[in-house]
């Protein structure tokens, strides 16, 4: 395998790891512009990204009033070497309010079998809501200048140059 293929195969580990992490950082604006940030714990269903999220906060009415969101997923603190070059999934999401009861039972099982009986009692109450986040781009970054374009739901990686050639 040369060296290009051996890049390649450790970014896509990279990616495969952050979508093992629990929680995202999400970046919302509301109706004046004003940026908002918040850290929700997700799930990947299918090829969509899904939050559950309070009517409580103001990043959910950022949600049902814009319907875009940025989301960073990292690498655990912890584990990072070097904080410059921490390894990271920015995306940009349409959300979408889940609304179909068969869908939302679908992920209230799935929150529970990756976050315990917790889930049970957060979508018991009435202010707790589903969203689903569409991936309308998406980059990856592995480390000092590794960065790639991530073809959502495809999973492909096409390295970005620093010239901007791809």
């Amino acid at each position: 395998m040369n060296e290009d293929a051996k890049i390649q195969v450790r970014a896509q580990a990279t990616l495969d790891d952050l979508l093992q992490q629990r929680c995202l950082m999400l970046a919302t604006v509301d109706g004046e512009g004003r940026p908002e940030a918040s850290t929700l714990p997700f799930l990947l269903h299918g090829d969509e990204f899904v939050v559950l999220a309070s009517e409580l906060a103001r990043h959910t009415h950022n949600l049902r009033q814009q319907g875009e969101a940025a989301v960073l997923i990292t690498e655990d603190e912890a584990e990072c070497r070097q904080p410059f070059a921490r390894q990271r999934l920015q995306m940009r999401c349409r959300a979408q309010l889940v609304t179909e009861t068969d869908q939302t039972e679908v992920l209230r099982e799935g929150f529970m079998d990756r976050f315990g009986k917790t889930v049970e009692l957060l979508t018991s109450l009435p202010d707790f809501r589903f969203f689903t986040l569409h991936q309308v781009e998406a980059q990856l970054v592995t480390g000092f200048g590794q960065a790639w374009r991530l073809d959502w739901p495809a999973r492909r990686l096409q390295r970005i140059t620093p010239s901007g050639d791809d």
